[in-house]
């Protein structure tokens, strides 16, 4: 069980960071097969191959955290994807190598966050009252996040310079 009264280890908080789903998704399909971000499905439409080699910068050297909700997510918006079995497999293999924390749903429920933001939100901004940064392309997420002095990273605000360098070199 992991509650907002728990504190999470510094060796972890200093290195870390959540990863929301949308950009998790990316990460992983990238990681699985560059050449499937374009075509995985209306999710990662937004994306292109240097976004995702521009979340690899973000991210190296970097535990990555996820919680039960937010690979649930991922494991719902693949449930479509031509490759389906032989991603399912990777992340078979791949998500043991992530850093999962647990945020007990019924300690998420009964805050404001859970009704403005939804379950899987509400566990990242749990985990964020810890001190462990969040990367999201959420803006909501993000706006709420730095508003309550919770690091935060907006993707979304981050990529247009970095591809527009790449396109430029």
């Amino acid at each position: 069980m992991f509650d907002s009264d728990i504190t999470v280890p510094t060796e972890i908080r200093n290195k870390a960071i959540i990863v929301d789903s949308n950009l998790l998704l990316l990460f992983l399909i990238g990681l699985f097969d560059k050449r499937s971000i374009t075509s995985f499905s209306e999710r990662l439409s937004r994306y292109s191959i240097e976004d995702y080699d521009y979340l690899i910068t973000l991210v190296k050297d970097k535990i990555i955290v996820i919680t039960p909700n937010i690979i649930t997510e991922i494991s719902s918006l693949s449930g479509k994807f031509k490759r389906r079995k032989e991603f399912f497999e990777f992340l078979g293999n791949y998500i043991p190598s992530l850093n999962e924390l647990y945020v007990q749903s019924s300690s998420v429920v009964i805050k404001n966050t859970f009704v403005k933001f939804g379950i899987t939100d509400a566990t990242i901004i749990e985990l964020s009252k810890q001190g462990i940064t969040t990367l999201t392309d959420d803006f909501d997420l993000f706006y709420y996040l730095s508003n309550q002095s919770y690091s935060a990273i907006n993707f979304t605000q981050l990529r247009s310079p970095y591809i527009l360098k790449k396109q430029k070199e």
